[in-house]
C-alpha cells in the first residue's frame, strides 16, 4: 500500500501498513504515478482531481468526496456514498473496543460546539476524528 503523509506523520502511516509513504507536497501525484499505481482512494475534500493524476492509464479511482473528477486516460471513477448507519458504526466500534482499530482524535467538543467543529472539518482545518461529548445535566428537582 502506498500512502501520502506529511513528514511528521510518515512513521505512523508506515506503522499502519504503508509500504511506501510519499510526502503530500504538491508533486505527490506524479511521484505516486511513477510507482505504478493502478488504483487509488480519495477521502480528502477537493482532493479527487489530484488523486486521478496519481493513477496510471486504465486504472481506477474511488472517492467519498462530492467532487469526483471526470474520467480521463481510460480511468474509471467511482463515487462512494458515505452515510451514517447504526449497524455499520456498531461493527466499527467492535475493533475499536479491542484496540485493533484506532482513531486519531483531533478534537473533543460539546454538542453545542458540534456545528462549529463540523465547519472546521469541512474546511480541512481538523485532521483526525472529532468526538462530540454530550453534556449531562442533573436536575435538582429529581
Amino acid at each position: 500500500m502506498i500512502s501520502t503523509a506529511g513528514p511528521s506523520r510518515a512513521e505512523r502511516v508506515r506503522a499502519l501498513g504503508a509500504s511506501e509513504v510519499v510526502d503530500n507536497d504538491p508533486g505527490w501525484p506524479e511521484q505516486v504515478r511513477r510507482l505504478g499505481v493502478a488504483a487509488a482512494v480519495n477521502a480528502a475534500p477537493a482532493g479527487a482531481a489530484s488523486t486521478i493524476r496519481a493513477v496510471g492509464e486504465g486504472g481506477r479511482v474511488a472517492t467519498i468526496t462530492s467532487d469526483p473528477p471526470q474520467g480521463e486516460r481510460g480511468i474509471e471513477v467511482t463515487s462512494v456514498i458515505v452515510r451514517p448507519d447504526a449497524y455499520q458504526l456498531s461493527k466499527l466500534a467492535e475493533p475499536l473496543g479491542l484496540d485493533v482499530l484506532t482513531l486519531n482524535v483531533a478534537k473533543v467538543c460539546t454538542l453545542d460546539q458540534a456545528g462549529a467543529a463540523l465547519a472546521e472539518v469541512v474546511a480541512g482545518k481538523i485532521r483526525g476524528a472529532v468526538v462530540v461529548k454530550p453534556e449531562v445535566r442533573l436536575s435538582a428537582d429529581r
